[in-house]
């Protein structure tokens, strides 16, 4: 299994992904909008995966995590919402484990040619407890070892503060959700910073339409229209083919250390 390192921090394990040779085959590709809470990620999301179905006549799959729909999903809802109290080491594992269980259905519909777009990822977990907990970078990012390493992340660098205040308008709060806190996790998603496939995408005084073709910006470069060649499913009948940027390729990658 060839390897390929991705320099995303400096503590004493570095992330990194290994890769694993697909061959001729062709399979969909892996998104993930990261960013805190109220940044904007769901409503980026969706208004991608929207702009791939109808423009680029994709099927795509639309995931988030923590997916609340499971079991270990309802276990983290409750303790989102303060119904629950678990040690936040606990609490990251469950984290992890919600993206464990959803990694066949990823992988599946990868290999059927569909776009995956997900709306957190391993990253938010990693950011999450380092940053408001002070746990090592090496302690998170180990239960996400083996996971499907994403194609491309978009990170929507936010105010906490503006975030918060947006928050606390719809009378909604649950546990992470404080200025001071997000801030923190802000910070430790820096690690991340400059990391092969990372994009960071400042929304400060942009509107959502703003925000939108600066992903859409991202994303064109890897879909391109080819009416003979086989490559991503179109649900419309149409062919699409898959251009690959420099270091995107038809091999599976996953997260790994070193």
């Amino acid at each position: 299994m060839a390897q390929e390192n991705i320099n995303v921090t400096n503590d004493s394990k570095k992330l990194r992904t290994c890769k694993e040779d697909q061959g001729e085959r062709r399979r969909g590709r892996f998104i993930v909008i990261e960013g805190l809470d109220k940044s904007g990620k769901s409503t980026q999301s969706s208004r991608l995966a929207e702009w791939l179905r109808i423009e680029h006549g994709l099927e795509v799959i639309s995931m988030c995590f923590p997916d609340r729909t499971t079991e270990i999903g309802h276990c983290i809802d409750q303790y989102l919402k303060s119904k629950s109290d678990i040690s936040h080491k606990a609490a990251h594992l469950l984290y992890s484990a919600n993206r464990w269980e959803k990694q066949t259905n990823i992988r599946q519909a990868l290999e059927d040619g569909k776009m995956v777009v997900c709306d957190r990822y391993a990253f938010s977990g990693i950011a999450y407890t380092h940053g408001i907990f002070n746990e090592s970078l090496s302690w998170c990012m180990y239960p996400d070892e083996g996971l499907l390493a994403p194609d491309l992340v978009i990170f929507l660098e936010s105010d906490p503060n503006r975030n918060m205040a947006t928050r606390l308008e719809s009378g909604q709060k649950e546990r992470y959700e404080d200025a001071d806190k997000q801030q923190k996790v802000g910070e430790a998603f820096r690690a991340f910073y400059g990391s092969p496939g990372w994009h960071t995408v400042a929304t400060g005084g942009q509107s959502i339409e703003q925000v939108h073709e600066k992903i859409k910006s991202l994303v064109t470069p890897i879909v391109v229209r080819c009416e003979h060649t086989k490559a991503c499913v179109s649900n419309t009948g149409k062919v699409v083919e898959l251009d690959l940027p420099e270091g995107l390729d038809e091999s599976w990658h996953f997260l790994n250390f070193v």
